[in-house]
């Protein structure tokens, strides 16, 4: 059986199945998940993983599947074989946020130093929503218009991102100025996407995949049976 056949074969059957690449501890892993149970949990107990894992990596590499500069991708197929592909927005091996941050205005000036007394401030931005944590506390040392036009600013300047959160760090610029500069930033987002990978020759044997499923995957030999017809 062709491996694309087999992760939309289990995806038509209302399987969860993601292919993904991460940067875990600076190596670039390249693996699947089926319903949420991790292909490298098992990587030294059947070389099947191994190859499977090699098809997916050339994958990856051979078809742009990781946009430039982007972190942690996955692709999950859903059950109608469309296919939503998650990704974070930036790479922390090679540190494409600092390289962001370089080349856009991230840095707030507040007009005073009292807020100094905060050290930090964090941002989350949501698909629907735009929070600052300790709004509550940062309010007490403006005045209402200052907020607002802090708030703005970085209203504005996460507006490309469906999901971000920053955190930010405040420094005394001089006696009358504080500093208001990103520090640090996590975000992902998601889009549909066509299910364009995997377009090898390499076949399993349905006796293989039969015994794959049922003993790493916890998936029965009833659905196992449907899934490889």
């Amino acid at each position: 059986m062709n491996l694309k056949c087999f992760f939309l074969s289990l995806a038509s059957h209302k399987q969860e199945v993601e292919i993904y690449f991460n940067e875990e501890n600076r190596d670039s892993d390249f693996g699947f998940k089926i319903n949420g149970i991790d292909s490298k949990d098992f990587y030294l107990k059947n070389k099947l993983f191994e190859q499977i894992e090699s098809e997916i990596r050339d994958a990856f590499l051979g078809s742009e599947l990781i946009d430039d500069g982007e972190g942690d991708t996955s692709y999950f197929i859903q059950p109608d074989l469309t296919c939503i592909k998650k990704a974070k927005y930036f790479s922390w091996v090679s540190e494409t946020e600092k390289f962001w941050i370089e080349n856009n205005e991230t840095i707030f000036y507040f007009k005073n130093t009292d807020i100094l007394k905060l050290c930090n401030i964090t941002i989350t931005k949501g698909i629907d929503s735009f929070n600052v944590d300790n709004e509550k506390e940062i309010k007490k040392f403006l005045k209402k218009h200052e907020y607002q036009e802090f708030y703005k600013f970085y209203d504005e300047l996460l507006n490309e991102f469906q999901e971000m959160e920053i955190y930010l760090q405040l420094d005394e610029h001089d006696e009358n100025t504080t500093d208001c500069s990103i520090i640090s930033m996590y975000g992902s987002y998601q889009k549909k996407v066509d299910f364009n990978i995997l377009d090898s020759s390499f076949e399993i044997s349905k006796s293989n995949l039969n015994g794959f499923l049922t003993e790493y995957f916890n998936i029965d030999v009833s659905m196992a049976s449907k899934i490889l017809v």
